[in-house]
């Protein structure tokens, strides 16, 4: 088969001139509306391909403040989803103008949207402040985290709910997180759970807390410490009988409280003992013993 590079750019030209996706519209905040949320979801129309089949790839979110310019955005986003809150929040009392388009996973494009115009208004979340439990100026390695508190400017809100992280600073990576938290507002200790059992030895980190109101969400605080190099020593145990045969009520020794290095102190105060099924895993008998 020949290629004509007539007909190519002829077909390139038919494409661009016939968007094969519809352009997206944006539906919320209203046009030209004021006392807009700084945490304002931007809500559009539904991916809508002209040909059945056809999936979408992403979603291109731009936002620009008054008097900025689209080809170089303020805040500019991709996500294969219909709507997008800008991170970071918007800037208070300001104002802004947003356009979407659609990309499918052929490259496809959409027309870029019509842009929609709003203010936001001057009340917003105080960002919070982040104290993270430590031992020698250095993190724990199941740290509680405190945040100060919910603090409303120009407004009122409540405070409904927490987003609580913690983020490995060398790559970015999430290693441990609890968000939309309605229970812990203001302070959480960070447990080992599944996927995860404590934060390494002597590595930075970030800790990171967002207040959510009713309305408003604040901006994410950010703290970057280096976690302990200080732990308590696994300990070794002992069961009655073990060498032999195990009675039905055995006794179980566990070795001496030791902290590492010894320079560190720390209390002995609980003792979590368990005993499992080898071929299930089932819990049969736990205990917690405090000294």
């Amino acid at each position: 088969m020949s290629f004509n590079p007539i007909v190519y750019s002829q077909l390139m030209r038919l494409k661009k001139s016939n968007p094969l996706i519809k352009k997206p519209e944006i539906t919320a905040p209203e046009v030209q509306s004021t006392g807009v949320s700084a945490s304002v979801t931007i809500t559009c129309s539904s991916y809508a391909p002209l040909y059945s089949g056809i999936s979408r790839d992403k979603r291109k979110f731009q936002i620009i403040k008054s008097g900025g310019s689209f080809a170089l955005p303020d805040w500019d986003a991709e996500a294969d989803a219909d709507d997008y809150t800008p991170d970071p929040t918007l800037d208070v009392d300001d104002v802004f103008r947003v356009r979407v388009k659609d990309v499918d996973v052929d490259g496809n494009e959409s027309e870029w949207s019509e842009f929609r115009e709003f203010a936001t208004a001057d009340t917003y979340i105080e960002q919070p402040s982040l104290s993270i439990e430590k031992v020698n100026n250095k993190a724990t390695l199941l740290p509680e985290l405190a945040g100060s508190d919910f603090t409303i400017i120009n407004g009122s809100d409540s405070h409904d709910s927490t987003d609580w992280r913690i983020k490995r600073d060398a790559d970015d990576a999430v290693v441990w997180e609890s968000l939309g938290d309605t229970s812990n507002l203001t302070s959480i200790q960070v447990e080992s759970e599944s996927g995860f059992d404590r934060l390494g030895r002597d590595t930075y980190y970030k800790f990171e807390v967002r207040y959510h109101g009713t309305t408003h969400t604040s901006s994410w605080e950010s703290v970057t410490m280096l976690s302990t190099d200080a732990y308590i020593e696994d300990p070794s145990l002992s069961v009655e009988g073990e060498s032999s045969s195990v009675p039905e009520t055995p006794t179980l020794t566990g070795s001496d409280f030791s902290v590492y290095p010894s320079e560190i102190t720390d209390t002995h105060i609980q003792t979590d003992w368990e005993v499992r099924r080898v071929d299930d895993d089932s819990l049969v008998w736990s205990e917690t013993s405090t000294n």
